[in-house]
């Protein structure tokens, strides 16, 4: 299920078109219909506002963040209407309307003997429209708007007897106060944009990260968000590897290597009760989703989809890249499978020998990997998903946009994405091994698909290190290891 963009515009609209009916056409419409007509946008708001969330809370819609409309262009940089709704979000929109209700109907009495009635209602109306913009935003130029327009209204409501030395001397401290405010805001919008080129929430939130060693930023890497990767640090996302589907991270922090060695630590002194606390931490951080559908989603490059492929550009990107030959989902999907070929042309030389693209999951379109994880967190464990997939090939390889599209649909059970560990003793022990075996090897899965790419010297130029040819090839293996089992050391180290 997901959120309707009419909805949502009708919520913060309602509002401003009874603030300018009550405030242009107050003298034609008079009193009762000055707050007839904000009374009843308002109540309009605050009546959808609840229906969204019910429908995040009691329906498991996906969280809702689009852009409605471009504001301007400036180089890379463009400037978006849009709203982010979540739980948290709705709950507030509810709050505000609600409250916003109550006081426009409160204002009925309070203001009956003023002769600035309707402007009054014009005020709050718009007071409305203003804190809904701030709360619904999806971006911080749109919610330095909100805070700006909150400003505004307050400052017009706090000095609405402007004939009353009081009021006007009351309206001018908030305003000159709020301009304090506003410095504050802009410098954070400035640093904002200086450190992640963008204003957007979502792009800021899941590259936000604390600062260690030299300065760099740990974060999160959200062209990654798989269910087979664990969720580690990652060099910014401006780093000259790029922000491909191999996952250009460069590891600066091994914490879950730290909780798997105070895991074990504790599993030997007896203190089991910590170490599944460490170890299932350590899960945790690597599940991200609760469910899986027992296969890999990745996103297809444009090139490929459209220029390779033929795609049209409505299409989805969204792929299985891999299915494990013993996943419940083997018998129903196929892994993706590509050769190098040449084209004319300059074309991508790659030629698609399978690939399933999801196009929904429980009838919920599949755009983007969020889409699609989106649709998969709403599935509890044994829920059944009916998956709707194009199954690509491209037949004879060698001819561009030649390929083979059908349409498949299958059924797959969502099942739970590593469960909690519950073992005791040895099994305890080799639990906590295996896990850290686990990360060692994703670990050099990454790097090992750098070198594969020749773009590892690259990246490593990025973060200030030479890459160091017949060295950094391989990762050197620890020296107590080497010892123990007899092992030959990986070249040059």
């Amino acid at each position: 299920m997901e959120l309707s963009t009419t909805h949502l515009l009708i919520i913060v609209l309602a509002p401003l078109l009874g603030a300018v009916v009550a405030g242009l056409f107050g003298r034609q419409v008079g009193r009762a219909g000055a707050h007839t007509v904000t009374i009843l946008g308002v109540a309009v708001s605050c009546a959808l506002s609840g229906w969204v969330l019910w429908q995040l809370v009691g329906q498991g819609a996906a969280p809702y963040n689009q852009n409605v409309y471009t504001l301007f262009e400036v180089g890379s940089y463009a400037a978006h209407v849009g709203f982010m709704v979540d739980r948290l979000t709705a709950m507030m929109m509810v709050v505000v309307t609600f409250v916003s209700l109550l006081v426009h109907v409160y204002t009925i009495g309070y203001m009956k003997d003023d002769p600035g009635y309707q402007r009054f209602f014009s005020y709050i109306s718009l007071f409305t429209f203003s804190m809904l913009m701030l709360v619904m935003s999806n971006n911080f130029l749109q919610l330095f708007f909100g805070w700006e327009a909150v400003g505004l209204v307050s400052y017009l409501l706090i000095g609405f007897w402007f004939k009353k030395p009081t009021a006007v001397f009351a309206n001018m401290k908030a305003f000159l106060v709020n301009r304090v405010g506003d410095f504050g805001f802009l410098l954070g919008i400035a640093a904002v944009v200086y450190w992640f080129g963008t204003l957007d929430y979502a792009t800021v939130f899941a590259n936000a990260g604390s600062t260690i060693g030299d300065g760099q930023v740990v974060e999160i890497n959200p062209q990654t968000t798989n269910d087979r990767y664990n969720q580690k640090a990652y060099t910014p996302p401006n780093n000259p590897g790029g922000q491909g589907n191999s996952g250009t991270n460069i590891r600066r922090i091994r914490y879950s290597h730290v909780l798997l060695n105070a895991a074990e630590a504790c599993a030997r002194s007896g203190d089991e009760a910590s170490a599944l606390l460490w170890l299932n931490d350590v899960r945790a951080r690597a599940r991200e989703h609760d469910v899986t559908l027992g296969f890999t989603p990745e996103l297809l490059d444009e090139d490929i989809a459209f220029d390779v492929l033929g795609l049209p550009g409505d299409a989805t990107r969204v792929f299985v890249r891999y299915v494990h030959p013993e996943s419940w989902a083997a018998g129903q999907l196929r892994s993706f499978a590509s050769s190098r070929v040449e084209y004319d042309g300059g074309l991508v030389p790659v030629c698609i020998e399978q690939m399933d693209l999801i196009q929904s999951v429980n009838g919920t379109p599949i755009t983007t990997l969020d889409d699609y994880f989106n649709a998969v967190s709403s599935l509890s464990p044994g829920q059944q998903a009916d998956v709707e997939l194009l199954r690509v090939s491209q037949q004879p390889c060698g001819t561009a946009g030649s390929a083979d599209v059908q349409e498949v649909s299958v059924t797959i059970e969502a099942r739970q994405l590593l469960p909690p560990i519950t073992a005791s003793g040895q099994a305890l022990l080799e639990a906590i091994w295996h896990e850290r075996r686990v990360e060692l090897a994703l670990e050099q899965h990454r790097w090992f698909d750098l070198i594969r790419q020749g773009r590892a010297a690259e990246v490593m130029a990025g973060v200030g290190k030479v890459f160091q040819v017949g060295t950094h090839e391989l990762y050197p293996i620890p020296q107590g290891e080497v010892d123990v089992a007899g092992l030959q050391q990986n070249p040059g180290y």
